[in-house]
């Protein structure tokens, strides 16, 4: 009994080192990359890209809009259930949340074969339901395509009038901060 707990232990901390060296080796990979052209290293304008509203359903099947014209800054993050980095960029963001009450903050889990009864749960074992995030699951490729997804742990950051101003992979809490102080 005791060798199926460790062996189960090892396959989790296999799992977790293995998201960790992708992780690393994919910023690795986009720092070197050509920076002028990468809108994941750099703030971008507010005439560059328009977002279009994407609709999802969450676990209480209702509709939530992100994206497009809104009332509220928005603070969307892609993440999937389970994901180590995803927790601690998930904990972060939900930390940021109690200190701007005028943001939206939007957790999408890029998995489509996530569920709500996995997501819901995982999620709450990491913020304590502390925070004001919202979490949805992408079930179509419409977000992915439209926000150009390429990573798990991007944080995108929409303006009032829907312009994407912020995208960035595995961002600083302050870095985040400080788009928003300036845009809020």
């Amino acid at each position: 009994m005791k060798s199926n707990n460790l062996y189960k232990w090892i396959i989790v901390i296999a799992i977790i080192l293995a998201v960790g060296i992708i992780a690393f080796a994919k910023l690795e990979t986009t720092s070197s990359s050509n920076s002028s052209n990468n809108t994941q290293n750099k703030t971008l304008t507010s005439n560059n890209v328009k977002t279009n509203t994407i609709s999802f359903i969450n676990q209480n099947n209702q509709t939530v809009n992100i994206g497009g014209r809104s009332n509220n800054t928005e603070v969307v993050f892609t993440m999937e259930a389970g994901c180590a980095d995803c927790a601690v960029l998930s904990e972060s963001l939900s930390q940021i949340s109690k200190e701007y009450s005028n943001v939206k903050f939007y957790g999408v889990d890029i998995n489509s074969l996530d569920t709500y009864k996995e997501l819901i749960p995982w999620v709450n074992s990491i913020n304590h339901n502390v925070g004001d995030v919202s979490y949805v699951i992408s079930k179509n490729s419409k977000f992915l395509e439209d926000y150009k997804v390429t990573s798990l742990d991007t944080v995108y950051i929409i303006n009032k009038n829907g312009y994407l101003i912020y995208s960035k992979v595995l961002p600083s809490t302050n870095s985040i901060k400080s788009v928003l102080s300036s845009t809020s």
